[in-house]
């Protein structure tokens, strides 16, 4: 029992969003979401440094090619907010051979 207390004690208590407007789940998210982006991004940093890590130039460049393409398509997300999205819907391989004649 006493352990399962120190346990809750270390975790903070997860805050309720359900009765916040968007504006404030924005914030509260944000907030958690881009400072664990910014460490992580910094972890990852310290990967080049050569006194501690041994790498090839391609797994450099695959790390960075990655991180690059998450990147622009999270831009991408920012740039085309609010912007109605096209569903395309799922269609069968009959209905798919059908639209073709």
């Amino acid at each position: 029992m006493e352990s399962r207390k120190i346990i809750q004690w270390i975790r903070r208590a997860k805050t309720k969003t359900s009765k916040m407007n968007p504006g404030q789940k924005f914030e509260h998210f944000s907030n958690i979401r881009v400072y664990r982006l910014l460490r992580l991004m910094k972890s990852v940093g310290n990967l080049a440094n050569k006194r501690y890590y041994q790498y090839t130039e391609k797994q450099k460049a695959k790390i960075l090619k990655a991180v690059g393409q998450e990147y622009r398509k999270m831009k991408e997300s920012w740039i085309r907010a609010g912007e109605k999205r096209f569903v395309n819907k799922k269609k069968g391989f009959w209905d798919q051979v059908n639209e073709n004649k």
